[in-house]
């Protein structure tokens, strides 16, 4: 049975291999990650899924701003490990992390991602809207969800 709980400073070396392994060695050098360094995920937004002592998941969110201003978060990154895949796992991390991230005041949440998997909550192209990521080749694959009557502009560190 998978348990999902918050994050300890103890699964990071658990976390870390499973987004290695996830992404690969290079994850660190993607645009996403460029607007993580050097800055802390936000304290309570940070989710782990374990089977009983193997990590199967983890899910984090990060402070950024749209146009220098308004406030959001960065979701991700999303992981779940390979024999976990298809079990509700990535979609049990999001729902709890968007329902917590609304309770604490975030309305807009950004991602990188697949609409396929994120349109399930809400989630609309960001580019149309008016929204980019530096970097991001593929702007399709940058996402938003929440009061995007209020978000223009370009995405920076929180």
């Amino acid at each position: 049975m998978v348990d999902f709980t918050a994050q300890k400073p103890a699964d990071e070396p658990a976390i870390e291999d499973l987004l290695d392994r996830a992404f690969g060695l290079d994850r660190k050098e993607r645009p996403s990650y460029r607007l993580r360094d050097g800055v802390a995920p936000v304290a309570g937004l940070d989710y782990v899924a374990w089977d009983g002592d193997e990590l199967v998941g983890t899910l984090r969110f990060w402070p950024l701003v749209i146009g220098g201003a308004t406030p959001a978060l960065l979701l991700g990154p999303l992981a779940v490990d390979a024999a976990y895949r298809r079990r509700a796992i990535a979609s049990t991390l999001i729902e709890r992390g968007l329902k917590d991230a609304r309770q604490g005041g975030h309305p807009i949440v950004t991602a990188v991602g697949e609409l396929g998997l994120f349109g399930r909550f809400g989630f609309v192209a960001a580019a149309p809207l008016g929204i980019v990521m530096p970097g991001l080749a593929d702007g399709k694959r940058l996402l938003v969800l929440g009061a995007l009557e209020v978000a223009t502009g370009c995405l920076a560190r929180g």
